[in-house]
């Protein structure tokens, strides 16, 4: 359940919410300065997590709270990527922040998923679990983001705009 909830986080916020930002986020700066500051947003995300899950893995370990943990930074990843709903023209600076913690939120919270793996199957077992969890993963990427797609392209049919700013346009 939880690879099948991720995935509109994959599919939505790293497919489709970059263009968001480059045409609307950071509309009033140089399309290629745009991408450079989200691809340096990205980086920036990935480094903290790789920086952190040693420490919050140790901790949770010793601690023995990987759920809790889990639980937390899923929530964490959750309400900031909900946030980014508020993002509008010009909001550049609270685009890259709520995204950069909202990747947080959902990367680290992979730690603790993985890191539970082991507590409910043996070694010979973990791809059998694994991979169905992955194959749901890939199956409803696929159709969050098919749906994704008809979504905005009705929003733009009606209503012409998104948050004041015709996308496929690039207006």
């Amino acid at each position: 359940m939880y690879d099948w909830a991720n995935s509109a986080f994959m599919t939505t916020i790293i497919l489709v919410f970059p263009i968001y930002f480059v045409t609307v986020a950071a509309a009033d700066m140089p399309s290629a300065r745009a991408e450079e500051l989200f691809a340096w947003a990205t980086a920036a995300a990935m480094v903290l997590v790789a920086l952190l899950a040693p420490v919050l893995g140790a901790v949770a370990d010793r601690a023995g709270i990987k759920k809790k943990m889990l639980a937390g930074f899923m929530i964490f990843g959750v309400v900031t990527t909900a946030a980014l709903y508020l993002v509008d023209r010009g909001d550049w600076v609270a685009g890259v922040t709520l995204f950069i913690l909202a990747s947080i939120g959902i990367n680290a919270s992979f730690v603790f998923y993985e890191s539970l793996l082991p507590h409910i199957a043996n070694e010979e077992e973990i791809d059998r679990v694994r991979l169905p969890g992955g194959a749901t993963l890939t199956q409803s990427a696929l159709y969050a983001l098919l749906d994704r797609v008809r979504l905005h392209e009705t929003i733009y049919k009606q209503a012409g705009a998104v948050h004041g700013c015709a996308l496929a346009t690039n207006e």
